[in-house]
């Protein structure tokens, strides 16, 4: 790689940048590094005035697995030997074969998307294990522009029409006013030839088609494009600033034990974009598992008002749940929330679920004439929303002896003490309705309500389900206690 002591345009804008952040002493970088052309050009520059600004780098690649193994070993070669010849430690991780489009067909995302996930997932474990202070990507000019394309024909909110932010709490992108122009001249002073993606120009990612086939009919009908672009980036950087400060200061939402609640009232005393903002704030608050974006069409009749203070409903998407019940909007987890001591789950039709890695949890519902064999039947009618779940401080049941805390009848029935904390708990709404002890060689204690409603097997519906709950051989804590 040729030495270049005259100060290139590029250098000067990522100098610039990077004294405006600005960076501790001493600050560790890792630069996300692809081989192509922007990240080959990020990291020569970040490595020529590391020694000026008092930063040290370290790089990070990820092979997606997505292209053929001879183009995946030339690009590996070339950044193993660019970190090599800048004497930057460089940090690989990779996919599994197939499995990056095996996720975006099951989950209905585009591979882009799925890709990205994959990539930054790595990235930000790097970040955590090295002690970096920031991640820093190649996004220039060009790919800002893009963004704003895409997000206009998408619908996106102000958010996203601003564009891609310059930085963010522990990412910078130092390239974001840096022409495409100018990394090429950049390069080319260094005698330094990145290698070139053929995925780069295939049609069928969104982003390539709208870099080689929108973009030059844009350019073509609106010459001055960039400038109105750079316009909206302004504008809707004012609105959301707006929005946030407003939504901040009306927000009718409370955080409890099992998610967000607000009364409806209050919801729908908002105006509609707040209303949608203050359910995109909760998104980004409780993502229990991040898959990808949130559609509006999901969120729109909440959004548009159809909701009513004395309706029930209830609106599930992936692991999201939104219900509104008497007077209020809760706003909750739809899957496991694994914590340091429980876990719990929603109880929706047939599910499997493994509990604390020691449990195999069989949940179904009983159709017409359908006979219950082996575990607990009970009749949901009447409860908005059942749970599994390990036990809590205060539980307590309804015996036909009378009212007991579940910790005491845990320790009187000689549960032994490393059990205690998985025993699941049936609850209805706000009521316990069984305390499962069959996997441990005790029968499971019921209420005095669910034990008077037997099922007539001739005429049980969907309004049953029936539990069964068995120790798994080969679990954490397998062995059966006497």
């Amino acid at each position: 790689m040729k030495s270049i002591e005259k100060d290139n345009p590029l250098v000067s804008k990522v100098r610039t940048y990077l004294q405006t952040v600005p960076l501790p002493r001493d600050a560790t970088l890792l630069v996300a590094l692809s081989g192509g052309i922007d990240s080959t050009a990020l990291g020569i520059a970040l490595k020529e005035l590391s020694q000026e600004l008092e930063f040290s780098l370290i790089f990070g690649y990820f092979n997606h697995r997505l292209r053929s193994f001879e183009e995946e070993r030339v690009e590996r070669s070339f950044v193993s030997e660019l970190a090599s010849i800048l004497k930057v430690p460089l940090f690989i991780g990779e996919a599994k074969r197939g499995s990056i489009e095996s996720q975006a067909l099951q989950e209905k995302r585009s591979l882009e998307d799925v890709a990205r996930e994959h990539r930054y997932r790595f990235l930000w474990r790097i970040v955590k294990e090295q002690k970096a202070h920031f991640l820093v990507t190649a996004h220039t000019a060009q790919d800002n522009e893009e963004t704003q394309i895409l997000r206009i024909f998408q619908g996106s909110s102000p958010a996203g029409l601003k564009g891609i932010p310059s930085k963010g709490k522990r990412i910078l992108r130092p390239f974001l006013r840096v022409t495409r122009e100018e990394i090429v001249d950049f390069l080319k002073e260094r005698n330094v030839q990145p290698i070139e993606d053929p995925s780069n120009r295939n049609l069928r990612f969104l982003r390539n088609a709208v870099r080689h086939r929108l973009i030059p009919l844009i350019r073509e009908v609106f010459p001055g494009y960039q400038t109105a672009l750079k316009r909206l980036s302004i504008k809707m950087n004012w609105i959301e600033d707006f929005l946030q400060e407003e939504l901040s200061r009306r927000d009718p939402w409370k955080l409890t034990e099992g998610g967000w609640v607000c009364a409806v009232d209050e919801y729908l005393s908002l105006p509609p974009i707040l209303r949608l903002y203050s359910l995109y704030r909760l998104f980004n608050k409780t993502q229990w598992k991040k898959r990808g974006r949130f559609p509006f069409r999901f969120l729109f009749p909440l959004v548009q008002g159809v909701v009513k203070k004395n309706e029930r409903g209830i609106w599930v998407r992936g692991d999201i749940r939104i219900r509104i019940e008497n007077g209020k909007l809760y706003w909750e987890s739809n899957i496991v929330q694994e914590k340091k001591k429980g876990y719990l789950y929603v109880l929706e039709g047939k599910m499997s679920i493994t509990v604390s890695d020691s449990l195999r949890v069989e949940v179904y519902p009983l159709e017409h004439s359908t006979v219950a064999e082996g575990g607990e039947t009970f009749n949901t009618r009447g409860f908005h929303t059942l749970v599994l779940r390990s036990r809590r401080p205060g539980d307590a049941i309804d015996l036909q002896r009378g009212r007991k805390s579940v910790k005491r009848l845990l320790s009187e029935l000689h549960v032994p003490i490393q059990y205690r904390e998985e025993v699941p708990i049936l609850q209805g709404d706000d009521e316990i309705l069984a305390v499962f002890l069959g996997a441990y060689g005790l029968p499971t204690l019921r209420t005095k309500s669910s034990i008077k409603d037997p099922v007539d097997h001739t005429t049980a519906t969907l309004n049953h389900i029936t539990i069964q709950i068995q120790k798994m051989r080969g679990g954490k804590d397998c062995e059966q206690p006497e």
